[in-house]
C-alpha cells in the first residue's frame, strides 16, 4: 500500500477554514481606506495566504468584490486614500484574481 497523502498544514498547524476566511475578510474591510501602515501590512499578508491556496472560491469572490467597490469609490472620490495604498490594493487584486481563476479550472476541468 502507498503512502497516504501529505495534509498541507498551516504554520499554526490547522489548515484555514471558512473561519479564517470570514476574519481575512473582515481585516481588508477594516484596511480599505485607511491611511496607515495597515493597509500594507494587509495586503501583504492576505497575498501570502492566497499564495499558499488558503482562500475558498467563496472568499476569493467577497473580497474580489469588496475591493472593486474600493477602486470605484476611489475613482469618484468617495475614498480618498494614497497612491501607495492603491498600489497595494492593486497588488492585492492581482493576486486574488490570479487566485480566483486557478481555483476555477482546478475545479471545472
Amino acid at each position: 500500500m502507498g503512502k497516504p497523502p501529505k495534509v498541507r498544514e498551516h504554520y499554526l498547524g490547522v489548515v484555514p477554514d471558512e473561519d479564517f476566511g470570514n476574519i481575512c475578510i473582515s481585516a481588508l474591510r477594516y484596511a480599505l481606506g485607511r491611511r496607515t501602515y495597515i493597509t500594507s501590512l494587509t495586503s501583504d499578508y492576505l497575498i501570502e495566504q492566497a499564495r499558499q491556496h488558503h482562500f475558498s472560491s467563496r472568499v476569493l469572490t467577497v473580497m474580489l468584490q469588496d475591493l472593486r467597490r474600493y477602486f470605484d469609490d476611489r475613482e469618484t472620490w468617495e475614498i480618498k486614500d494614497d497612491d501607495c495604498d492603491y498600489d497595494s490594493w492593486c497588488a492585492l487584486h492581482k493576486e486574488l484574481e490570479g487566485e480566483s481563476f486557478r481555483v476555477y479550472k482546478e475545479h471545472n476541468i
